[in-house]
């Protein structure tokens, strides 16, 4: 399963809105759990209960983390508010989940926004093509 253009656009978005407020000191993101299979998110399941939800977003390609463990605090602050913000707005969804160098920001597109950030990402991946 591929990843959803909307969750790789809402991502796209998080980091260059981030690089606004953080140049030159941006450092890019780093992503991971943007798909898991049901087997998988099964296995993770048996020893996390952080995974076992009703709605599996990771299995959905509609969720992703951003894990802290490599994060500078300053940038963790920075993308925190931004994710507060856009909250707000109501174009995505976050919680913290995670203990120690497990913590990660999980972050899922509100659907009332798919086309705003599928549009993103197409975008971007005609300005790159």
């Amino acid at each position: 399963m591929d990843s959803e253009p909307t969750t790789l656009g809402c991502l796209l978005y998080l980091a260059y809105v981030l690089r606004q407020f953080e140049v030159p000191a941006f450092r890019p993101l780093e992503s991971n759990s943007l798909v898991r299979d049901m087997v998988y998110q099964a296995k993770l399941g048996s020893g996390n209960r952080v995974v076992r939800t009703e709605l599996p977003t990771h299995v959905m390609a509609k969720g992703s983390d951003l894990p802290l463990k490599l994060m500078s605090p300053g940038q963790e602050a920075d993308l925190v508010f931004l994710l507060k913000d856009l909250e707000s707005l109501g174009l995505l969804s976050w919680i913290r989940k995670g203990s120690g160098g497990q913590s990660a920001l999980h972050i899922v597109p509100e659907p009332a926004y798919t086309t705003f950030f599928a549009d993103f990402y197409k975008d971007a991946e005609a300005f790159m093509g």
